[in-house]
């Protein structure tokens, strides 16, 4: 419960934030492309469901690390469709992620589309925003899909540059290659056009 009402706190606060300042006549279509940094937290919420010890998220050190590469269009002012495309890095064939397999496969790849709601329009400077999709990978021997359902803010640098922080809950649709996770992106992206 206090995890819940941390995270409705730091959305409330990321909209609040996000109200401060705005540029104006921006164009409401707008691509761009751009590199993020990820951590994958299989663990915590395999304990939440256990009702093992405390309610705290797993440290840096047990999580999985790996880069996405991303693409974004603004669909209208408000709403905008990404793609990425992730390599984590962890041995798969490991019993963490139920899956036995003597075969040692140490990256798993993904491709997630989704759909990011903001809480104001692409012009201003800080924007929160929800989002939801669909996922699916390569994990060791096995396929995987997922739905992830996240939270996020989005800085806009002098209509060119977009810096994205993002967490997510990642709810397995296939528990022989994955399992529920928590996935933590911090990344930056360009704009294609003028």
């Amino acid at each position: 419960m206090k995890q819940k009402l941390t995270l409705l706190l730091s959305f409330m606060a990321l909209v609040g934030i996000s109200n401060a300042q705005s540029f104006k006549n921006i164009k409401n279509i707008r691509s761009l492309v751009g590199i993020h940094v990820n951590s994958m937290d299989v663990s915590t919420p395999q304990a939440w469901k256990d009702n093992e010890g405390s309610k705290t998220l797993s440290g840096l050190k047990n999580q999985d690390l790996g880069i996405s590469f991303a693409y974004y269009q603004l669909i209208s002012p408000r709403v905008d469709f990404s793609g990425k495309a992730t390599v984590m890095f962890h041995d798969y064939s490991g019993a963490d992620r139920n899956v036995y397999s003597n075969k040692f496969t140490p990256i798993g790849l993904e491709f997630e589309p989704s759909v990011n709601i903001k809480a104001f329009e692409d012009n201003y400077t800080y924007n929160a925003f929800v989002s939801a999709g669909v996922g699916a990978g390569i994990y060791g021997a096995e396929f995987g899909a997922y739905v992830p359902v996240g939270l996020g803010l989005q800085a806009n640098f002098a209509k060119t540059t977009y810096m994205f922080l993002q967490s997510q809950y990642r709810f397995t649709l296939t528990k022989s290659a994955l399992k529920d996770n928590l996935f933590y992106s911090v990344g930056i992206a360009q704009r294609l056009s003028k």
